[in-house]
């Protein structure tokens, strides 16, 4: 577009493309340029002909794509910044002829808003992007200077894409032999990600619940104070034993707890994500359509509703259950329970009775709130009263707001399918709500 309507004299030194990026329908216009080496004169006017050709392409595609982003690099032969734009300033002499072509450059640079994307990252770091060829490095001991490489491989970016450039890395070709250095970059297509990723959940690090100061911190708590509010003490404790650990680490003092074993590393599924990374890679959904394939999310918000709007009334208590078919159900079963044990059965639970069941718990994975068993075992002589009282209510259908949430999971049935019917929901209540049903 631009090269074709170039001087001829100019063209060998300008290419470009126009490309368009499916994904987002940018359009890029991405210019190469080699300026011609030594002849300043002819810098400047390849410099002007570009302008006046380059504004008039861009007048053509802003018409149909107004927020056209342009991309220049190459090789310029010449520097804007005399003193840094060079690995070792050797002080030669800057001519009329020069000043002349940085003018037009940085005239370009201006009117067209571009930014150097080195310069970007590195404001004043003294820089260079070639060498000298060996024949013309002179010795230390040698009368004359050494040559100075400067940098003169550049690339220029339109301001409103400056924040998507993701890397920036130069490197010297081992097996080229080229007296330039190779640049490479990444820049983002969108920068506007459609998914999104939430914080690892809480979860209590068991090596802290070993020091008295934790402990120390439950065996104060009042046994008036409501289940949700205790809950929500529990997590506060933790998440500061939890803080002020990373802390010492992280200015070099030693950690209130000792380097966790290797062997407990495995022990527990959701621990090992939430301290230590995990080998285990979640299922990730990017897409997701409905049962009738009608339609598509490709967003967070929009995936969520889709599972929602299908899962959501699957997971509703039944609006009211018939007696009669209770009793039909039932009718078909022998009682096969004396009434010595149904009356054992209606009895309260005791504490000894659910302390019982903690220690023959395994560890398993916590519910939403993040206390595992091993949790509720440690503090038992700060909570074990409300333990059982709130087990006990349960009997009498009371049951705290806390207790109520439940975790789902959604874990793919075909591997590849992107259908919300192709899932199995797994639910995860919290381990002290599973104690009493353990005991039960």
């Amino acid at each position: 577009m631009v090269h074709d309507s170039l001087l001829q004299e100019n063209k060998p030194h300008i290419a470009d493309a126009l490309i368009e990026f499916k994904e987002t329908s940018e359009v890029w216009l991405v210019l190469s340029a080699y300026l011609p080496s030594g002849d300043y004169n002819a810098q400047t006017r390849v410099l002007e002909d570009l302008f006046w050709k380059l504004e008039a392409a861009l007048l053509s595609i802003h018409m149909t794509h107004a927020d056209c982003k342009v991309l220049l690099g190459g090789d310029f032969n010449n520097v804007l910044e005399d003193l840094i734009d060079c690995s070792n300033y050797n002080g030669y002499a800057i001519t009329a002829l020069m000043r002349t072509t940085k003018a037009a450059l940085e005239r370009f640079l201006q009117t067209f808003r571009l930014t150097d994307t080195f310069r970007s990252l590195f404001p004043s770091i003294a820089h260079a992007t070639n060498r000298p060829p060996k024949s013309n490095i002179r010795r230390a001991d040698d009368s004359r200077r050494l040559d100075s490489s400067r940098r003169l491989d550049r690339f220029y970016i339109s301001q409103a894409a400056t924040s998507r450039l993701y890397s920036f890395g130069e490197r010297n070709e081992p097996f080229i032999n080229s007296t330039h250095a190779t640049i490479q970059m990444e820049i983002l297509i969108d920068i506007n990600c459609p998914l999104e990723v939430g914080k690892p959940r809480f979860m209590v690090d068991h090596l802290l619940l070993s020091l008295e100061l934790t402990i120390s911190q439950f065996n104060q708590a009042r046994e008036e104070v409501s289940w949700d509010e205790t809950v929500r003490n529990c997590k506060n404790v933790m998440a500061r034993a939890s803080y002020n650990n990373n802390w010492r680490i992280t200015h070099n003092l030693s950690p209130l707890v000792p380097e966790r074993d290797v062997a407990l590393r495995g022990t527990h599924h959701d621990q090992t994500i939430a301290f230590k990374g995990s080998s285990f890679h979640s299922t990730i959904f990017r897409k997701m359509t409905t049962e009738d394939g009608m339609t598509l999310g490709e967003t967070s918000p929009a995936i969520l509703k889709i599972s929602l709007d299908y899962w959501g009334p699957k997971m509703q208590a039944p609006q009211g259950t018939s007696t009669d078919n209770i009793q039909r159900f039932l009718g078909n079963w022998n009682c096969g329970i004396s009434e010595e044990k149904a009356t054992l059965l209606d009895r309260s639970f005791t504490n000894e009775e659910l302390y019982g069941c903690l220690q023959h718990s395994k560890n398993g994975v916590p519910g939403e709130d993040g206390l595992t068993y091993a949790f509720w075992q440690a503090t038992w002589e700060a909570h074990g009263n409300l333990l059982t009282q709130v087990a006990n209510n349960l009997m009498k259908g009371e049951i705290p707001q806390r207790m109520t949430e439940i975790l789902i999971t959604l874990i793919p049935k075909r591997k590849h399918s992107e259908n919300v019917a192709d899932l199995r929901p797994i639910s995860l209540s919290n381990t002290s709500l599973r104690d009493k049903n353990c005991d039960g």
